[in-house]
């Protein structure tokens, strides 16, 4: 987008993207912006399972929103890795986690939520 239509408006559409998927979150949940295009969500007491379909809920808000308005003639999609962290492991490990889970989704054909197996 920064390359095509100009650094404004890509800082718009990453703020526009923020407002729409905080809007799909609980009270306790926390969004922050983690890198240039990308996200960090942490749900508070939410298994992997129930966590896969709330992001699931962000993909389909951030898919669904007319993005013409901004001059974009196609719309914006959201791809992500969803872990559960586990007992005793470090938050950067679980990030490490989900960052490998997130370019599953980009090179599977992105606007997709990969998670981690469930284990028993």
């Amino acid at each position: 987008i920064n390359d095509h239509h100009s650094h404004v408006v890509g800082d718009e559409v990453l703020r526009k993207a923020a407002g729409l998927m905080q809007q799909q979150l609980r009270e306790p949940d926390l969004l922050a912006r983690y890198g240039g295009e990308e996200f960090t969500l942490l749900l508070v007491d939410a298994p992997c399972g129930a966590s896969t379909h709330a992001v699931e809920r962000l993909r389909h808000a951030v898919a669904g929103f007319d993005w013409r308005d901004l001059g974009l003639a196609h719309g914006v999609t959201l791809s992500a890795g969803v872990v559960e962290v586990r007992t005793g492991e470090s938050l950067l490990s679980a990030v490490k986690r989900a960052d490998a889970y997130l370019y599953m989704a980009k090179q599977a054909g992105r606007d997709r939520v990969f998670h981690q197996p469930a284990t028993t």
